[in-house]
């Protein structure tokens, strides 16, 4: 039997953590975002979306820098999206990429 072949059992289920963790994550999201939305709703404020993304984009992008100690190629890879895209945000974001040395 091939590698390519190799199927797995009909009742393998999903890993419970990544399921849990998705979960969690979207439930804090939730609970999170409940305030902000109703202030922007009572403020009169407009483009919820753009500001979100542009809100969550910068730390993202920054957390996954530091976890890959700088590398970008790596990050880009983690983020699931082009290494000059993510060279561009960099710019755009104006973050500072950190590479530590071990030795």
């Amino acid at each position: 039997m091939s590698a390519s072949s190799v199927v797995a059992p009909s009742h393998a289920k999903p890993a419970p953590q990544k399921k849990a963790l998705g979960l969690a994550l979207e439930e804090f999201m939730e609970h999170r975002l409940k305030d902000f939305v109703k202030q922007m709703k009572a403020s009169g404020g407009r483009n919820l979306h753009s500001i979100l993304l542009r809100e969550i984009e910068r730390p993202l992008i920054t957390v996954t820098l530091k976890e890959t100690n700088g590398n970008q190629i790596q990050a880009a890879h983690l983020l699931g999206m082009n290494r000059n895209t993510l060279r561009k945000k960099i710019k755009e974001l104006k973050i500072r990429v950190h590479k530590n040395t071990k030795g």
